[in-house]
C-alpha cells in the first residue's frame, strides 16, 4: 500500500527510541519489548487483512534463513536449559528479529534501494536530533553538578537506560543519516547534526564507541579520498572544512580533560577496572563452553549456569556482591548457550553481509562503505558489549541487513500472494506477547518487593514475591530468584520450614549463586544438620573462596562438630580483620579449652 513503508518504518523508531516504562527496574527492556512485539503483530495483521499487500517473495534471502537457523537452534535449547523461562524469553528475541527482517524485506521490495535510503536517512536524521536533543539536556545538567568525569556519565541513563547504551544507538544511527546520494547528505544541517551526534559520542566516553567511531571515520575518510574526483564537485568545500575544523576543535577541547585523556588512552583502557572485569568474564566463560560446547546451556542461561567454575579472581563478584547478567561478548555468550552450532550461524550473519557488501561496492559505492562502517560498529559492540540483549539494537541491526538485501535489487525471487505467513508471524507475535505481558507484570511486582525489601516489610516481600514470580518470571534482572527473597523474608517472619523451601526452589534456579548455598547452610545449621550444612558451604566456597559469610559459618560447623583445627584454620582463611572475626576465634577457644578440660 502506498505510504505504508513511510509509517512502518516511523512507528518502528518510535518504538525503538521513545516506549519506557517507569514501573520496572529497567525501564526499557521488557516495555520495548512488548511495542516491537506488538508493532510486528498489527502490521502483519494488517497486511494478511489485504489482498493487495499480503503478498511475499520466494525463495527467503540468504540472511532470513541464517536468522530463521538461529531461532529454530535457540528453539531447540529450550529443552535442555535449565531455566525454561529465560529459555524461552531469549528465544522470542530471535524470533522476533527473523519475523521483522521477513516483514521489511517484503514491505520495503517495492521501493528503489535509492528511494529507500532516501527514506531511511530523514528518519534516521529526525531520531538522531530528538536523541541529541533530550541527552544534551541531561548532560548539561549533569555537567553542571558533576563535571566532565566518567564517573558521572554513569548517571545519564535517559532513553536507553546506559550511557554506553546511548552512544552506541547514536553511533548507528550516524551511517544511516548519510544513506542518501552524497550530495544531498553533505548539507550544513546534516552535517551539524553529525557532529553534535559525535560530540555527544565523546563526551559520554564509552571507549567501545569510540573505537567504532575510529573505524567509520576511517572507512568513510578512506572512501572520500580514493573518490575526490568524483564528489569533490558535488558538495561544498566550505562544509567540509567546517566540519574537519569542528571537530578538530572539540577533540582538542575535550583533550585539556585529563581524565578525558586517559580514556582516550588503548594502553589505560587495558589496564582499566571495565577491561578487567570483561577479561574475568570471558575468563569464567570458557570453562562453561568447554564444558557444553557442542549444544551449550540453553538460550538465555548463561547468567545462572557461567559461576558454575568459580569466580575467583573478580574482586567485585566475590567481594561486592555483583551480579554479572550478560558475557560482555555476544560471540562467546552465544557459544556458551547455543554450542558451536550457534557460534557459527551467528558468525554467518556477519560473514554474509560483509561478503554481500564487498560484491556491491561498485554499484552503491557511497552506500556499501556506509552500511559497512554500521555493520563493523555492530560487531565491535558485539565482541565487547552485549547488543544482542536489546531488541532496539537487534532492530537496528535488521534494518542494516534488510538494506544490504535491498542492494541486491530484484533477482530470481517469485512474489507468492497469500496471507497464511502473515499469520503465522501474527501467532508468533501473539505467543512473544503473552511472554512479554507476563514478564512486564513479573518485572513490576518485583520491584515493589525490593521496596518493601528495604524498608523491611517482610510479609509484603512475601506478598510480592508471590505475584512476581509466575510461568515466565522466575528472576529478577540481576539474575537473583525470586525466591531467594522470598526465603529470607519468611525466615525474618520465624517460618523456617518455608524458608528453606523457597531455598531450595532459588537454588534450582541458580544452582551456583553462593548466597542461596550459604543460606541453605545457615538452616541446616540451625536444625544441627552438620554435615548437610558441609556440603552446602562447601560448594559455595568452591565457587567463591573469599566468601566470608561462609567462613564463618563453615567454621561455626566444624567447631560444633569438635574440629577445632578446621575451624580455626578456615577461620585464618577470610582476608579481613574484624572484631568478628576476634570473636569468633575466642569462642571456638573457649570451646576447644572447656572440651579438653
Amino acid at each position: 500500500m502506498k505510504g505504508l513503508e513511510k509509517w512502518l518504518l516511523t512507528i518502528l523508531m518510535i518504538c525503538c527510541v521513545l516506549i519506557f516504562s517507569s514501573e520496572l527496574l529497567d525501564y526499557y527492556h521488557h516495555s520495548r519489548f512488548l511495542a516491537l512485539n506488538a508493532f510486528v503483530l498489527i502490521f502483519s495483521l494488517f497486511i494478511a487483512l489485504r489482498k493487495d499487500d499480503a503478498f511475499f517473495n520466494l525463495p527467503l534471502p540468504h540472511l532470513a534463513r541464517i536468522l530463521l537457523a538461529l531461532a529454530l537452534l535457540s528453539t531447540t535449547s529450550i529443552f535442555w536449559a535449565r531455566n525454561i523461562s529465560e529459555a524461552v524469553f531469549y528465544t522470542q528475541k530471535w524470533i522476533y528479529a527473523f519475523c521483522l527482517y521477513f516483514l521489511l524485506y517484503n514491505q520495503l521490495s517495492s521501493l528503489s534501494f535509492e528511494r529507500l535510503c532516501l527514506l531511511l536517512s530523514q528518519l534516521s536524521r529526525i531520531f538522531s536530533l530528538i536523541i541529541v536533543a533530550v541527552v544534551s539536556y541531561h548532560l548539561a545538567g549533569i555537567i553542571r553538578q558533576h563535571g566532565i568525569s566518567n564517573e558521572a556519565m554513569y548517571n545519564l541513563k535517559v532513553l536507553f537506560g546506559h550511557k554506553s547504551l546511548i552512544s552506541a544507538f547514536l553511533f548507528l544511527l550516524l551511517p544511516l543519516n548519510f544513506l542518501s546520494a552524497p550530495g544531498k547528505s553533505f548539507r550544513w544541517p546534516n552535517l551539524l547534526l553529525a557532529l553534535s551526534q559525535i560530540m555527544i559520542i565523546l563526551l559520554i566516553q564509552s571507549r567501545v564507541v569510540y573505537l567504532a567511531l575510529a573505524s567509520f571515520v576511517a572507512i568513510i575518510f578512506i572512501f572520500l579520498f580514493r573518490n575526490r574526483r568524483v564528489w569533490i564537485g558535488k558538495v561544498s568545500r566550505r562544509y567540509i572544512y567546517i566540519s574537519l575544523v569542528g571537530v578538530l576543535l572539540l577533540t582538542v577541547a575535550l583533550l585539556q580533560n585529563q581524565n578525558f585523556r586517559q580514556r582516550l588512552n588503548v594502553f589505560s583502557y587495558l589496564k582499566s577496572q571495565t577491561a578487567t572485569e570483561r577479561q574475568d568474564v570471558w575468563r569464567m566463560t570458557m570453562p562453561l563452553i568447554e564444558d557444553h560446547w557442542l549444544f551449550g546451556v540453553g538460550s538465555g542461561n548463561w547468567k545462572t549456569e557461567f559461576p558454575a567454575n568459580g569466580v575467583e579472581g573478580s574482586y567485585r563478584m566475590q567481594d561486592q556482591n555483583v551480579f554479572f547478567t550478560r558475557a560482555h561478548n555476544d560471540f562467546l555468550e552465544i557459544q556458551a548457550e547455543l554450542g558451536i552450532f550457534g557460534l557459527l550461524i551467528y558468525i554467518a550473519i556477519f560473514a554474509f553481509a560483509l561478503y554481500r557488501l564487498h560484491g556491491l561496492r561498485t554499484r552503491f559505492p557511497w552506500q556499501s562503505h556506509l552500511l559497512l562502517s554500521g555493520i563493523i560498529g555492530f560487531l565491535i559492540f558485539s565482541l565487547i558489549d552485549f547488543p544482542k540483549e536489546r531488541l532496539e539494537f537487534i532492530t537496528i541491526f535488521i534494518l542494516y541487513l534488510v538494506l544490504i538485501e535491498q542492494m541486491e535489487g530484484p533477482g530470481t525471487e517469485r512474489k507468492v500472494s497469500s496471507g497464511w505467513p502473515w499469520l503465522i508471524i501474527a501467532l508468533l507475535m501473539a505467543g512473544n506477547i503473552y511472554t512479554g505481558v507476563l514478564r512486564y507484570r513479573g518485572e513490576r511486582n518485583t520491584a515493589l518487593m525490593l521496596e518493601a525489601r528495604n524498608a523491611g516489610n517482610w510479609e509484603g516481600v512475601v506478598r510480592l514475591a508471590d505475584k512476581a514470580e509466575n510461568g515466565l518470571h522466575h528472576l529478577d534482572p540481576y539474575s537473583v530468584p525470586i525466591q531467594f527473597y522470598r526465603g529470607v523474608a519468611l525466615y525474618e517472619l520465624g517460618k523456617k520450614e518455608l524458608a528453606r523451601d523457597a531455598f531450595v526452589r532459588a537454588h534450582s534456579r541458580a544452582p551456583f549463586n553462593f548466597h542461596i548455598l550459604n543460606n541453605l547452610a545457615t538452616l541446616a545449621l540451625e536444625d544441627k544438620e552438620y554435615k548437610q550444612a558441609d556440603r552446602w558451604l562447601t560448594e559455595a566456597l568452591r565457587i567463591n573462596p573469599r566468601f566470608e559469610d561462609g567462613m564463618y559459618n563453615l567454621s561455626f560447623s566444624q567447631a560444633m562438630q569438635g574440629a577445632y583445627s578446621e575451624a580455626l584454620q578456615t577461620l585464618d582463611k577470610i582476608p579481613t580483620d574484624s572484631e568478628k572475626k576476634k570473636m569468633f576465634r575466642g569462642e571456638i577457644l573457649k570451646m576447644r579449652d572447656k572440651r579438653t578440660q
